[in-house]
């Protein structure tokens, strides 16, 4: 999380070592976004049947997948932040 931050954030940022200050100088823009790409996710099985208990079929199990990683992708996160606030907490 901090490189991707770093990156997004700081690309543009270079420190002026002579002053000790960071300044705004131009560089190559080379920051280009991109939607999310299911393929740098870990790999999971999808789920076989939806909510209802029906079975998933065709493009819906596509669809089914991406939403159980992205719901494991939230829980991470969560966790994530919460061991971050404990952390910060116990200094």
């Amino acid at each position: 999380m901090g490189a991707l931050i770093g990156h997004i954030t700081g690309g543009h940022i270079v420190v002026d070592e002579d002053r000790g200050q960071e300044t705004t100088t131009p560089r190559p823009r080379s920051f280009q976004p991109m939607n999310v790409n299911f393929g740098l996710f870990p790999p999971m099985d999808p789920p076989s049947h939806d909510d209802s208990g029906n079975r998933i079929k065709g493009k819906d199990k596509s669809v089914w997948r991406k939403r159980a990683m992205s719901r494991r992708a939230l829980v991470d996160l969560t966790t994530w932040q919460r061991a971050a606030e404990l952390n910060a907490a116990a200094e």
